[in-house]
């Protein structure tokens, strides 16, 4: 049996590998209409490089959750703030690697096979950006004082 650290090493190490061996351009919405010469390589599970930090704090933690749900739900002395800054959205684009993630089996759609049910980003629609900007920072100031 796998400690958690263990299939954590183990899952990272794989995420990393399936980029090697995509028949993508980097992301999976869209495969490429022919078979690019990296997609007929063998899979080769290879160790996630890892590296000492010189973080004084080596008790990271890792979300995966709506920032503007998250940020009512922890606190911190700097925030660094990357939201999507096109009209594409991330869900689309990531959704093999979400699926390899979760190793879960979700119900899918389209020649892709994208997961039908999934989050859009409101940060990558012209009408919704101003206001999730808006709540992301009303919640950061808030949880100042």
């Amino acid at each position: 049996m796998l400690e958690y650290n263990e299939y954590s090493f183990l899952l990272a190490s794989l995420l990393e590998s399936v980029t090697k061996v995509s028949n993508t351009s980097g992301t999976y919405q869209a495969y490429f209409k022919f078979w690019e010469s990296r997609s007929s390589k063998l899979l080769v599970l290879r160790p996630l490089e890892m590296t000492e930090t010189l973080s004084v704090n080596k008790n990271n933690i890792v979300y995966n959750k709506n920032t503007n749900q998250l940020v009512r739900e922890i606190s911190g002395d700097i925030a660094y703030i990357d939201p999507p800054y096109t009209t594409t959205q991330y869900v689309n684009s990531y959704h093999v690697l979400e699926t390899i993630a979760k190793y879960d089996y979700p119900e899918v759609f389209g020649i892709t096979g994208r997961r039908k049910k999934r989050e859009f980003s409101g940060y990558s629609n012209n009408k919704l950006a101003l206001y999730e900007f808006e709540d992301l920072f009303r919640q950061m100031i808030l949880s100042i004082y």
